[in-house]
């Protein structure tokens, strides 16, 4: 029989575990406030972060007539009581330990690893490779490994040729005398877009949370490696901002 969606959730549960701030992992945790026991354990950065998607996830869903399941101060309670913490700190609770690994993916990512007779390594959402913005995931050793698998049966285009072929198509429309448009998730897309531009002799304006959310990864160094293209506003890009006009829409799944 097929399951009835959405799965009930138990009540009673203490920690929430959040691998990283996309609202296909994050939008519901204000869900949790409402019960008044759940608390969120999470890295700082994805904390932070979390609250700017929750708080426009909100904004979205009353400008387009979504059903609100929950309020403003469900968001601001739930990243109020979250854990914070540091890219590979331990988190303990009385017979609990939970080791947290960069995942790669996004600035913040965390993989968890529970510690016990048999250790567990739960992924999050997962990258290997090294990005302009992110390094790999790291190893870690466990026993058991629940990992996510979205793209487990792909073979993505190799990276670099993609970055290069990106610059090259940018470049010849504004040799040309055009303006590119790019549009771009706000959290981790802008600001590889930004780093990839960076050596170019490019003026590069930036709108809407993609500006917030490029402030908090630069405090958020040394989380945000410098990268080859230099941080998300550096100065080969001339970034510059504009107006927000409303709603971004600026968590990409995954």
């Amino acid at each position: 029989a097929r399951p009835n969606y959405p799965l009930p959730v138990p009540r009673g549960i203490e920690f929430c575990f959040l691998s990283h701030c996309h609202l296909d992992h994050s939008g519901m945790t204000p869900v949790l406030a409402q019960r008044g026991s759940t608390r969120v354990v999470t890295t700082e950065l994805t904390r932070e972060i979390m609250e700017l998607l929750l708080t426009d996830a909100l904004k979205v869903a009353r400008s387009e007539h979504y059903p609100e399941r929950f309020t403003l101060p469900d968001v601001h309670r739930v990243v109020h009581e979250a854990v914070g913490l540091g890219r590979r700190e331990t988190f303990r609770k009385g017979s609990l330990e939970v080791d947290l690994v960069p995942a790669g993916h996004v600035p913040g990512a965390t993989m968890f690893r529970f510690r016990g007779s048999k250790d567990i390594l739960f992924t999050g959402d997962v990258n290997s490779i090294a990005t302009h913005l992110v390094d790999g995931a790291e190893p870690a050793q466990a026993d058991v490994l629940v990992m996510e698998s979205t793209y487990a049966g792909r073979e993505h285009p190799d990276r670099k040729e993609e970055e290069l072929r990106f610059v090259r198509e940018v470049e010849g429309v504004v040799s040309r005398g055009g303006q590119v448009i790019v549009p771009a998730f706000a959290v981790g897309r802008t600001q590889e877009v930004l780093m990839c531009l960076a050596d170019s002799d490019l003026e590069v304006w930036v709108d809407g949370m993609g500006r917030k959310v490029n402030g908090l990864y630069l405090d958020a160094a040394p989380g945000v490696p410098s990268g080859p293209g230099g941080p998300p506003t550096g100065s080969g890009t001339r970034a510059r901002g504009g107006g927000s006009p409303g709603p971004d829409h600026g968590s990409e799944p995954g």
